[in-house]
């Protein structure tokens, strides 16, 4: 009997101290809400410790009554007690240097701890995205960022935006990649500027770009990835820099609505200054008669520019759950005469999580719709400033301005009213009203991701990203502009574009520590982008004409001759990558990266493969030795990267030309043969930089050097 009694007494104490330990879920976050990745949770007096993962979060087995002491460089420790609860919140106060906290979205849309970086990132907060509010979101960030230049379209309201990152790095593209929440988005152009006369298929138009269709309150920051050892994981995409845009996400018990108006007015800068002294002999097109002065009639032509943006957003959050939706109104009248804009933004974005926070789900939708009224065309031919600025002087210009068009009784319409018959300009009132564009645009994303928590060190997320944008542009051209440019009955053009692009990745993320003092992150994943760029349709009367004057409609052309289908552009890439970052005391850290890609416009190259790495480390010096009390913060770091990049679609492969003059004639244009050996363009890049701060905080200085 003793024996058994004691047998029971051993299985009862066990059952019970067994029924003591319980499992914790926590989150860690700073006196904002905002989530704190890597914060360490260690049960006091004991070996047993867990670390918060990108999210905050982190479980932890303990018996109640044990102290959870939770830190994280940067921020003061606290101790917590456990309870009877299963859940624990923590929210740390922040230690004097902000520089040690701080934390950016980085390559692949993972959050990073900034001092831990090895290479240039600049991030800019939301409010710095709408403070000053523009149709294209990126004019509202030049001259805020170092290295990266921001041009705005001479092309008006609409137009699209040039950046370009450190300068140009490539022969063949230098528009950096977008990223919106980790996924490499479609930003390509329908048409841009490229013909000193201007095209006569419409004009010399700025087509914009997918950027600039964007919802700047739809983002809370935006970082920009400078260098190729910041944009390796994106391979021959990021080779020109990268900019991340993170979408806003809803808080955790917290409802809200935000609406927004913002009223921009705006002139022309400059203007070209003309000769007033000397006007044009009787029946001349130039300027070389008599000196007499007159007015200088191109300052009344551009009207004063106004834009109205109005945003409206909604955003819910629970525990498992979140939900933000938004829509955004634009419109906008430019300085040239009829040039307007109407843009309108619908958003939705869903997040939920399932089976205790271990599998979280995203999806999104976006969708938006462009007009665009006469987009200002550079060049000579369509273009109103070519009358505007070459009518000579001695003319009355409100002459030509209110009486644009008289009456032809010999052909029974409104002909042109002009000075001149000279091939390369026109009434400027005319080509506004009887050469008017329509640009429109609609612009398609849709987006879902998984990721699932495997432990508290291994996660594995896949993503699938779909854009797609449409563009069409359609030209009326009444009878009597200038016969260069059209048939004497009158020309209709209409051409429409479709671009899409397909993404997916499947990514697996390690966070763990290797003994106290080494921690060690990676990520191992693959992906894959397919895209198809301008597929077209071109609709044009020219030469042919139309049979009825100004009658615009297909039936009415005299020909198909100017009528065809085109292939833009094909590209598929595959890509298998990796990165590892190596932390040593929160003092040293060590990043590697490879990437390996398979590009199919390298067909019949022998070769479809390049691969590239990167190699960076960091040393915080303020956290390796005492400082002066005046220095918060001193970071060094240094950086080394290779880049490969791909050639343009179709320059490996055969390809037929198709000429409107002769459509019986196909002529193949070869590339080169099957086994020529063309290497993928390579770029070699290394960068020094440090960091900064002082008087907590108050005053700092960046500097960084790089050579490619």
């Amino acid at each position: 009997m003793r024996k058994i009694f004691l047998i029971v007494m051993i299985i009862f104490t066990t059952q019970v101290t067994l029924a003591q330990v319980k499992k914790i879920n926590g989150f860690v976050s700073d006196a904002t809400g905002t989530p704190i990745p890597g914060a360490n949770v260690n049960v006091k007096g004991e070996a047993n410790g867990a670390s918060t993962d990108f999210d905050g979060k982190f479980t932890i087995e303990v018996k109640p009554g044990a102290t959870l002491v939770i830190s994280y460089l940067g921020y003061e420790t606290r101790n917590v007690v456990v309870g009877e609860s299963s859940t624990i919140d923590v929210k740390l106060n922040s230690a004097a240097s902000t520089a040690l906290t701080e934390v950016v979205v980085t390559s692949l849309g993972i959050k990073k701890s900034k001092k831990s970086l090895t290479y240039s990132a600049q991030e800019l907060k939301g409010e710095d995205l709408v403070r000053a509010k523009d149709p294209n979101l990126m004019n509202t960030i030049a001259g805020k960022i170092a290295g990266v230049a921001v041009t705005k379209s001479a092309g008006g309201t609409g137009g699209s935006t040039k950046v370009t990152i450190r300068g140009n790095s490539s022969t063949t593209n230098n528009n950096p990649l977008y990223v919106v929440d980790g996924v490499p988005m479609l930003n390509i152009s329908s048409i841009q500027p490229n013909d000193s006369f201007g095209s006569t298929q419409g004009g010399n138009r700025d087509g914009g770009d997918v950027i600039g269709l964007l919802n700047p309150d739809d983002y809370e920051g935006m970082t920009v990835l400078k260098g190729a050892s910041a944009t390796a994981l994106y391979g021959s995409q990021g080779a020109r820099g990268v900019i991340l845009l993170t979408s806003k996400k809803a808080k955790e018990g917290v409802s809200s609505f935000r609406a927004s108006s913002n009223t921009t007015v705006e002139t022309a800068a400059y203007l070209p200054k003309f000769q007033t002294s000397y006007i044009a002999k009787p029946g001349a097109d130039e300027s070389w008669g008599a000196a007499q002065s007159t007015p200088d009639h191109t300052r009344d032509f551009f009207d004063t520019g106004v834009t109205q943006i109005s945003s409206f957003g909604f955003s819910t959050g629970s525990q498992n759950s979140a939900t933000n939706i938004s829509y955004a109104n634009t419109s906008s009248n430019g300085v040239l005469p009829t040039n307007s804009l109407s843009k309108n933004n619908f958003s939705i974005r869903q997040m939920g999580k399932f089976f205790g926070d271990r599998l979280t789900v995203n999806a999104n939708a976006n969708y938006t719709s462009q007009y665009v009224t006469n987009r200002p065309t550079s060049g000579l031919y369509f273009n109103p400033l070519t009358g505007l600025y070459l009518m000579p002087r001695g003319y009355d210009f409100n002459e030509y301005k209110n009486n644009f068009e008289k009456f032809d009784p010999a052909r029974n319409l409104m002909a042109q009213n002009w000075m001149t018959d000279r091939d390369i300009e026109q009434n400027p009132y005319w080509g506004l009203n009887r050469n008017k564009s329509k640009d429109g645009s609609q612009y398609m994303n849709g987006a879902v991701g998984l990721n699932y928590k495997v432990n508290n060190w291994l996660s594995i997320g896949s993503r699938y990203n779909y854009d797609r944008i449409t563009s069409e542009f359609d030209k009326e051209i009444y009878a009597t502009t200038q016969g260069t440019l059209s048939h004497p009955n009158g020309r209709y053009i209409n051409i429409n574009d479709v671009s899409t692009q397909n993404y997916g990745d499947l990514i697996a993320t390690i966070n763990t520590k290797i003994t106290d003092d080494l921690t060690f992150f990676a990520n191992v994943g693959t992906s894959f982008t397919k895209t198809s760029l301008n597929d077209e349709t071109v609709l044009d009367s020219d030469p042919s004409g139309l049979g009825i004057t100004n009658w615009f409609t297909l039936h009415n052309f005299n020909s198909n001759t100017g009528n065809y289908q085109n292939y833009g552009y094909r590209r598929e890439q595959q890509s298998v990558f990796a990165a590892a970052t190596f932390g040593y005391k929160n003092m040293l850290y060590v990043d590697i990266t490879g990437r390996n890609d398979w590009s199919s416009t390298l067909a019949n190259t022998g070769n479809m493969s390049f691969f590239y790495p990167s190699v960076g480390a960091t040393w915080l010096i303020s956290e390796s030795f005492t400082m002066p009390e005046s220095i918060t913060f001193a970071k060094v770091r240094a950086s080394y990267a290779q880049v490969g990049n791909d050639v343009p679609a179709f320059y490996t492969s055969p390809t037929s030309a198709y000429s409107a003059a002769n459509p019986q004639n196909i002529n193949p244009t070869v590339g080169p043969r099957p086994g020529t050996n063309l290497k993928p363009e390579s770029q070699d890049s290394y960068e020094l930089g440090t960091e900064w701060r002082f008087v907590n905080n108050r005053f700092g200085i960046e500097l960084t050097y790089y050579n490619k």
